[in-house]
């Protein structure tokens, strides 16, 4: 069964509108002649990592730290944001339990399982399981698996489920889970631009009025939450960020079906990386044993050209006064 069985309809099918409006190569229901063939997703596994999954229009990477870099393929280029840091943190995911990191997760590539991908998103694709465990000894002992889903309808979009098991015989307090941490650069795909040079889509609940499309500055920093608080009125955004410039773009998000209380933090380092995760606050004793703590997100990559026609669909109810030049202004 998909690991993505449980994600809500209404909001997989806006998170999948979405992606496919800005650039995501979204195509018709696949007919029947095209579901008696067979993907034309391809996944190569190394031993020593890094597993990587190809489309016809990405290739994604999972490296050993558990990074995930996204690649556009376009015009015979690979184009990524993606510039991982060095050291023991420069994963995916981080757990915070007791006040504690738990990050450093040893990923057993060897044993990574491949499987053909039946779901929400298509009849053809390809699913990996990938399983990890905390090698720092004095952290709590963890296991992480990280389920990973790609479709040929789909071709730019990577669906991801992690999920972490207490090893321990002790319960574990949780305070805050980390995941599809990413260090955006821009410079890597226009040599003349500083590395946070990028335009974004920021879908945050957390004031009325507040542009959704907007620069990366020097000093830039915002928490972007989700459904931070209903009772002022300023529940629901949409749980995707997206970061392009004339070369490409990259957004993350979750496809989770609850109204999850999240923030998709957006903060300008001091090196002038871009860092961006999806966080989620937690008040959870992780028993030992449990096996649980889902969370259902995604990676994807686009080609700029196509985000302004979804620029004035999207903007059309809010801004009625935008005209061409006006989007010209902000790079769409």
């Amino acid at each position: 069964m998909s690991g993505f069985c449980k994600v809500g309809a209404p909001l997989l099918a806006l998170v999948v509108w979405v992606l496919a409006m800005i650039g995501c190569g979204g195509k018709s229901p696949t007919s029947p002649a095209e579901q008696s063939t067979a993907s034309s997703v391809a996944v190569t596994v190394n031993s020593d990592g890094p597993v990587v999954i190809k489309t016809s229009k990405a290739e994604f990477e999972i490296l050993p730290s558990g990074y995930t870099r996204a690649y556009l393929l376009k015009d015979k280029a690979r184009l990524t944001f993606d510039e991982p840091a060095i050291g023991p943190s420069a994963g995916n995911d981080i757990m915070l339990s007791d006040g504690r990191e738990v990050h450093d997760f040893t990923l057993d590539f060897e044993h990574a399982k491949t499987f053909e991908a039946h779901g929400d998103l298509g009849s053809r694709g390809k699913r990996v399981e990938i399983i990890g465990r905390s090698s720092d000894p004095g952290a709590p002992p963890v296991e992480k698996t990280i389920l990973l889903e790609a479709y040929d309808d789909f071709p730019n979009l990577l669906l991801t489920t992690v999920r972490f098991k207490n090893l321990g015989t002790a319960a574990l307090e949780l305070t805050q889970l980390s995941t599809q941490r990413h260090r955006l650069n821009a410079s890597q795909t226009d040599l003349k631009a500083a590395p946070f040079q990028l335009w974004s889509f920021q879908g945050s609940s957390s004031k009325w009025g507040k542009d959704e499309v907007l620069p990366i500055s020097r000093n830039f920093s915002e928490p972007n939450l989700i459904n931070s608080a209903p009772e002022t009125g300023l529940a629901g955004g949409v749980p995707i960020i997206a970061f392009w410039t004339a070369q490409m773009g990259e957004a993350i998000g979750h496809v989770e079906n609850l109204p999850l209380i999240v923030s998709l933090p957006v903060k300008t380092a001091a090196d002038g990386r871009v860092h961006i995760s999806l966080d989620q606050n937690l008040k959870d004793q992780f028993e030992a044993g449990r096996d649980g703590l889902d969370t259902a997100q995604f990676c994807g990559c686009f080609q700029r050209r196509l985000l302004r026609a979804a620029a004035f669909v999207f903007r059309g109810s809010a801004a009625p006064g935008l005209d061409a030049s006006q989007a010209d202004q902000r790079r769409l």
